[in-house]
């Protein structure tokens, strides 16, 4: 499982790069084939896997949009390739057909177990981007139907480890590590195993929250703060949590304030009893964001 962050809106662009990744030696064999122009909505079968290749791209740019990427690639036995992409920031656990951060078609292409120009022994690989290589920049060139090519080269244990384009936005590359061992069965197995979680601070003494808005304000008993916002799984219907903003908390002179980071400003609770409630405008970015009225039941915590 991933503990990841997830941010909001950025745009940038980037020029279009190859790359080739290197390894050691093969033990494994497999017949190559024709090409696949990408996954067909089916679940592959284990037995019909040859290779299967997991990897995780993020960068600031994608973070900020509200992408983090995780990948199924798969070599068949057949010859074909399938790769698939999950946006796990989607928050959404449904299964792949109606899983709105899956992209099925991802990746497809052939391989072959041959040689490289120097005679030596490797798997090559051929790729081309599918129907749901969406470039997620606006404006941004098209990605179905561009090519690359890689030359892989498995390790003494079998393990390939190499530098994939992947199909996000031009320049986007990363590696990706597998072997013959298959991890994922399907398409939903891989899902449930790379779908976001959140772990609630352990250290956390008093938690403020605003329920319509959905955010939580976690107060740490080092003087730290972890502010949270929630989207809603449409696969189990549950609430899920992403840290955005970080900042401190102190208790002088019966004042509760707090500052967080990248903003100047101090804010005060106000406390009534038990109960403290704190209004902070949380900005997404320029002059777009969020009023939020966060309260807390017993404040006694942050307050003896």
């Amino acid at each position: 499982m991933k503990n990841k962050k997830g941010l909001t809106s950025l745009f940038l662009f980037a020029g279009i790069a190859l790359l080739t990744g290197c390894g050691g030696e093969s033990s494994t064999t497999a017949q190559g084939g024709s090409a696949s122009t990408g996954g067909n909505g089916s679940s592959t079968t284990t037995e019909t896997i040859a290779y299967q290749f997991l990897g995780t791209f993020t960068d600031a740019t994608v973070q900020m949009m509200g992408f983090e990427y995780e990948i199924l690639l798969n070599l068949n036995t057949d010859g074909t390739v399938e790769g698939s992409g999950y946006n796990i920031l989607s928050m959404d656990t449904s299964t792949y057909t109606e899983n709105s951060g899956f992209y099925d078609d991802w990746i497809g292409g052939s391989w072959e177990e041959g040689e490289d120009e120097e005679g030596q022994e490797c798997i090559v690989l051929e790729t081309v981007f599918g129907k749901d290589a969406v470039n997620i920049m606006p404006g941004g060139a098209p990605l179905t139907g561009t090519e690359h090519s890689y030359n892989l080269y498995p390790d003494a244990d079998g393990t390939i480890t190499f530098t994939l384009d992947w199909p996000v936005f031009s320049g986007r590359t990363g590696e990706v590590t597998g072997s013959s061992t298959i991890t994922y069965h399907d398409k939903d197995s891989f899902i449930k195993g790379v779908a976001y979680q959140f772990d609630e601070p352990e250290n956390s003494l008093a938690m403020f929250a605003d329920e319509t808005a959905h955010f939580h304000l976690y107060c740490l008993d080092d003087n730290t703060t972890v502010l949270a916002s929630g989207k809603e799984d449409p696969g189990s219907k549950d609430y899920k949590y992403s840290t955005v903003k970080n900042g401190t908390w102190s208790y002088e002179n019966e004042k509760l304030s707090f500052k967080f980071d990248g903003d100047e400003n101090t804010y005060e609770a106000k406390i009534e009893g038990t109960k403290a409630t704190l209004e902070y405008r949380y900005v997404l970015y320029g002059d777009y964001g969020i009023d939020l009225v966060l309260t807390l039941d017993d404040v006694t915590p942050l307050t003896k």
